[in-house]
């Protein structure tokens, strides 16, 4: 069997030949841009495992541990908070207490107003916060006057004799004086 090579249609022009080659093109790059993209995508999804989950993740261990860290703290806070309550609820009482110059100004006070010569041996404040001041004289009969030169100061209270010493080798007596001072506000409240 023979064919014969002629077209009866007539031929295409060249303007249309160029755009159907065109078209051709453009539809084989959309036929492969699905698969460009499955291929960009997948790229993302690794690159979000590798690199941005990992930051996320160390963000998130660095907030739960800044969490416990918080909330280790939050027992302390607790504690001393418990512990200022109680501090400031003794804020009056503190601000009451006598301050400590007081206490040599009246010893300076009194030891210039003895006719007789006496001297300080020793001083200190008990835990019940009164005062010791230890006394040295040199009469056991001046004793008594120590005592009442205490009494009549406004701002002593309850003073007694704590202890009395006889000491022959100094040849003087040591007398240990407790006392408490008040404030002078009170005293005056008082009157």
């Amino acid at each position: 069997m023979h064919r014969f090579s002629f077209n009866l249609l007539p031929e295409k022009p060249k303007e249309l030949i160029e755009k159907e080659e065109q078209r051709e093109s453009v539809s084989l790059y959309f036929a492969f841009l699905p698969l460009i993209a499955i291929v960009l995508a997948i790229g993302a999804m690794i690159f979000n495992e590798m690199i941005v989950a990992n930051r996320v993740q160390v963000w998130k261990n660095s907030e739960s541990e800044r969490d416990v860290q918080i909330e280790s703290y939050r027992q302390v806070v607790l504690d001393k908070y418990e512990f200022v309550e109680k501090s400031n609820l003794l804020l009056d009482q503190v601000e009451k207490d006598v301050a400590p110059e007081r206490f040599f100004e009246l010893t300076d006070q009194l030891l210039s107003q003895y006719p007789f010569d006496v001297s300080i041996e020793g001083y200190g404040r008990n835990p019940d916060g009164s005062f010791d001041l230890e006394l040295a004289v040199t009469d056991l009969n001046n004793v008594g006057s120590v005592i009442k030169a205490f009494e009549e100061v406004p701002t002593v209270v309850v003073p007694n004799a704590d202890k009395i010493v006889s000491s022959e080798v100094e040849n003087n007596i040591v007398i240990t004086v407790n006392f408490f001072l008040i404030d002078e506000d009170l005293v005056q409240e008082e009157l």
